[in-house]
């Protein structure tokens, strides 16, 4: 699942938890967590999306795609024409990054 965050401070459910949490519980969630997270920064041209650079990856994204040491990378630089094999990737990345809400899916 994409979510779009502006900041680490937001609360399951839309709910405040009854204790404030530093970010580094934040940080410990997402290094812990057996679901791979990636956190991008959409690169647009043009008003469309047409590549994202990794900002963050937990270690659960490194195990379950391969990708190593991505942060500050493009997509495209480390799997070469993969923007044009797979535009639908790009759309919702582009679509969440625009205000969309957030969506589930799973791409091969």
């Amino acid at each position: 699942m994409i979510r779009k965050m502006a900041s680490l401070d937001w609360h399951p459910c839309g709910t405040k938890p009854s204790v404030n949490f530093d970010n580094d519980t934040y940080q410990s969630v997402f290094e812990c967590m057996l679901n791979g997270m990636a956190y991008c920064k959409v690169v647009f041209e043009e008003g469309r999306p047409r590549d994202f650079i990794f900002l963050y990856t937990n270690p659960a994204f490194e195990h379950q795609t391969g990708l190593r040491d991505v942060c500050g990378k493009r997509f495209a630089e480390l799997i070469p024409g993969i923007c044009e094999t797979d535009p639908q990737l790009l759309k919702v990345f582009g679509r969440i990054a625009q205000g969309g809400a957030s969506e589930k899916f799973e791409t091969y």
